[in-house]
């Protein structure tokens, strides 16, 4: 028996071990090493000087970029039988990830992520819109690239072994993969110290700061940083989710309408990277000698409800808070891919006519698709408004008084909730020259860099809230009763050492750092026609909030609205808790940074009728024709000329802007 056993243990040992297996093995490995390589200088083409060379400074980044390429080159070729298609295939892949990260960072200033992915069908349905703007030569290069790795897989040897072989692989391969997934790749702590390590080889040359979720990405290379997202997207978003209590806690709160006497117009404003750093929760040590930046915002303060919110994101992510924002939800997906509940929606069925405007292409983010399932009758962006636009980033005192207008022109069929994204305070900041005044003086050891970025972007603030200050006192006496509700959405992308001119260091996962980094003003103004309808002044202190609770536990509590369900239950939250992230809360009108058990029950609720809400049925909403009068609003509109002028056409050939942009 033991030399039957031995016998067959020979047999099998030269079935599984042969050189076609020693060949595929080794071809794949040189596979991975090249397209490793390749991607990673796909993935960081352009972001920052000495990127890609500070990848070979540490071979565990290296090690952690090329495993999941060889496992998938593995993996494929046992599947298919064949080394060849297995590189050609896995190479597409991983060079359609760098190349989209690319696109992503260029065109969005954020890095690729896997639920991103799911977007490649509304891209695809946005592609035609562009092919009139692409480079020909971009379709040259992805041909001679795909050609290329035609080549590269066809030097790939032929390899061919027994089905045993394959088997014991393959089972191999998932074993090590799932174990090294959980272990490695889905590790917070490895991902923080390699990006940590990694950014020391190139951040003081660059001015690229760890704070920022692109900057993180792109340290630790697109096949690591991606892979390392992967389990986010594979997060479950309805864990503990009790279906008994969302229902119970619906009915417990039920949904009222909005008084027929009370019906407001409303303008909701977001202001693109608008933050205070002359807050008293960011104790700054800036000296302004000639003039502060922030007057015209400190001035509109005193006539408004105004307090802090706690952003999701840094220097980025608008979509985030202008998504959290407008539904309301906790539990939601960046992007609203179907109908869903909004505070939007709320308005709409409501009664209200409900406008969005955004200076900028209608399909970035696809707003054009999602701002229909949001609850949004109307979208007003470059292609079909503010095609007379002639800067890259709008200036606020051009869109303030076309959402005045705007307003004018929707009030006069009835209420009206109306929804604006700025442009101004966009980055990247120019770090170069100053283009208007030096705020403050500048001082050896300050980075030169940062001194520039923190002046032009203190400009920009200064500029918005001058412009926001004129929307306002054109409001005043309206003959209709309006409120105005602005916010901040995040903090500007900082250049290095930005935080240290600002005096702003605190020790990171501190209350003080989180306020530091997170914390952007919010503003409630009523008009006067409004103070008499609500018996309001419209001016005091507000909680320090979640941009979910901004409209449900701020402004409609100021109103006495009660809601649907789900904003009356985000009102008796408020009652104690007012922020709630994964590292952060609000209690009791009291921040911390520790979890607080007392108040458990209360957020397991918010999941219970969160989701609830959500997993009702919705439609979109009708959308009101528009093409037929773009003629009309737009000779009326502040935004601009005439789009096809001779003065702007010139204009536009000057600063390199095409046509309908």
């Amino acid at each position: 028996m033991k030399e039957k056993l031995k016998a067959l243990a020979v047999r099998l040992r030269g079935r599984i071990f042969t050189r076609d297996v020693a060949k595929f093995l080794s071809g794949g490995a040189l596979a991975a090493a090249v397209l490793t390589i390749v991607v990673l200088f796909i993935g960081s083409w352009g972001y920052a000087t000495g990127l890609f060379t500070s990848y070979f400074t540490n071979p565990l980044t290296l090690l952690l970029n090329f495993l999941p390429i060889y496992a998938c080159i593995l993996l494929i070729g046992l599947i298919v039988q064949s080394l060849r298609i297995s590189v050609f295939v896995s190479g597409l892949f991983w060079l359609g990830i760098a190349v989209g990260n690319v696109a992503m960072i260029n065109w969005r200033h954020a890095a690729l992520k896997p639920d991103d992915l799911a977007l490649a069908i509304p891209m695809l349905k946005i592609l035609p819109h562009y092919l009139s703007e692409l480079d020909i030569s971009l379709a040259f290069y992805a041909l001679a690239g795909i050609l290329a790795l035609g080549l590269f897989a066809r030097l790939m040897p032929k390899t061919h072994f027994h089905p045993l072989s394959r088997l014991l692989a393959a089972l191999l391969i998932v074993a090590i993969g799932a174990g090294t997934g959980t272990a490695v790749y889905a590790s917070t702590p490895l991902y923080k110290s390699q990006y940590l390590k990694n950014q020391k080889q190139w951040c003081d040359s660059t001015g690229i700061t760890y704070r920022l979720h692109s900057d993180r990405y792109q340290a630790n290379g697109v096949v690591y940083s991606m892979s390392y997202n992967t389990k986010f997207a594979l997060g479950n978003d309805e864990a503990g989710y009790n279906p008994t209590n969302g229902q119970a806690l619906a009915e417990k709160y039920g949904t009222q309408p909005i008084p027929k006497d009370q019906k407001v117009h409303i303008i909701t404003i977001l202001l693109e990277s608008y933050m205070d750093f002359s807050d008293t929760a960011k104790p700054s040590t800036l000296q302004f000698p000639d003039g502060n930046p922030y007057d015209p915002l400190h001035a509109l303060q005193e006539r408004c409800i105004s307090g802090n919110m706690i952003s999701d994101v840094y220097g980025g992510g608008t979509i985030n808070i202008e998504t959290g924002v407008l539904t309301g939800l906790y539990k939601r997906h960046n992007y609203i891919n179907r109908p869903g509940p909004s505070n939007v929606r709320y308005f709409l069925e409501n009664g209200y006519t409900t406008v969005a405007m955004h200076p900028n292409d209608g399909y970035f983010y696809s707003r054009f698709d999602r701002n229909p399932n949001l609850g949004f009758q109307n979208f007003l962006y470059t292609q079909n408004h503010f095609k007379n636009n002639l800067s890259e980033y709008m200036p606020d005192s051009v869109l303030m008084p076309d959402i005045k207008a705007q307003l004018d022109r929707y009030k006069a069929q009835g209420p009206t909730f109306l929804y604006a994204a700025t442009m101004q305070g966009h980055g990247p900041y120019n770090c170069v020259s100053i283009k208007d005044k030096e705020w403050f003086p500048y001082r050896e050891g300050m980075r030169r860099p940062a001194y520039v970025m923190l002046n032009n972007y203190f400009t920009d603030v200064n500029q918005t809230a001058t412009a926001l200050t004129d929307l306002i006192n054109s409001l005043e006496n309206d003959d209709e009763p309006v409120i105005v509700l602005a916010f901040g959405d995040h903090s500007p992308r900082m250049e290095e050492g930005g935080y240290d001119i600002l005096g702003l260091k605190a020790p990171d996962g501190t209350v003080q750092a989180k306020l530091n980094t997170y914390a952007t003003p919010y503003l409630i103004y009523g008009n006067n026609k409004a103070k008499a309808m609500f018996n309001t002044s419209f001016t005091g202190q507000g909680p320090t909030i979640d941009p979910e609770q901004l409209i449900s536990n701020v402004l409609f509590k100021e109103l006495g609205w009660h809601g649907n369900a789900y904003q009356a239950f985000m009102q008796d939250m408020g009652k104690r808790v007012t922020c709630q992230k994964r590292d952060f809360w609000v209690v009791d009108g009291q921040p911390s940074v520790i979890y607080p058990q007392e108040i458990k029950s209360i957020l397991d609720n918010v999941v219970d009728i969160d989701i609830f809400h959500k997993r009702q049925k919705y439609e979109p909403a009708d959308q009101i024709d528009e093409r037929a009068h773009v003629d009309e609003y737009e000779s009326n509109s502040p935004a601009g000329a005439d789009p096809d002028s001779s003065e702007n056409a010139a204009t536009r050939a000057q600063t390199g802007q095409s046509k309908g942009r």
